[in-house]
């Protein structure tokens, strides 16, 4: 349930949460929060912060992650091969990176879904002459994890700790929103380290 202060803000015409939810009324928690992390990572957005916030996660999770300030963020995009269907919670993309983020809220990974996943989007980067990164983002150390697949695995304590170094550079409606959702985050999210499976 959220506090008094996100629903004020989600009201107002920059945080209208019911598009970020797909537009409909009962959304699942998981499109929510990878939508409110593509408005997050995206440099032109509402937000005020530039591309702030992309960085200081990538520094987080993988330093050699580069992407400048001048990238695309993508929801929901998807390939198919096959007629088999994988999406990608949230790409972003620079000139020299291709990165595709796995967010895992409460749905579990399904069987082969990584591998899946992982190999239509790195022969999309592969195409591009891009370096492909594969993200996975967990509410929960309890995923099941495919370890074959390489992938970089973190979880939401690493965006609770983004949003408390960036408040400062926001500006006043967008930091109320940001603190909120990191509460909200503190509760809900159990802790796990970043670590990187090769």
């Amino acid at each position: 349930m959220q506090s008094e202060p996100v629903k004020r803000h989600c009201k107002s015409e920059l945080f209208n949460i019911l598009s970020w939810g797909g537009g409909k009324r009962y959304y699942r928690e998981e499109e929510l929060h990878s939508n409110i992390l593509a408005w997050l990572f995206h440099p032109k957005e509402s937000h005020g912060l530039g591309a702030k916030a992309a960085h200081a996660f990538f520094s987080r999770i993988n330093p050699e992650i580069s992407l400048g300030s001048d990238y695309r963020v993508t929801r929901e995009a998807s390939k198919t091969n096959s007629g088999r269907y994988r999406k990608a919670d949230i790409i972003i993309e620079s000139d020299h990176e291709y990165i595709a983020i796995e967010n895992k809220w409460k749905a579990r990974l399904s069987h082969g879904q990584m591998s899946d996943t992982y190999e239509r989007f790195r022969a999309t980067a592969e195409k591009k002459g891009k370096r492909f990164v594969y993200i996975v983002l967990a509410k929960s150390s309890q995923i099941n994890i495919d370890e074959k697949t390489p992938h970089l695995l973190t979880n939401y304590s690493v965006i609770c700790d983004v949003i408390r170094e960036l408040l400062p550079f926001g500006t006043e409606s967008p930091a109320m929103l940001l603190k909120e959702y990191a509460i909200l985050l503190s509760e809900k999210a159990s802790n796990l380290k970043t670590c990187r499976a090769d």
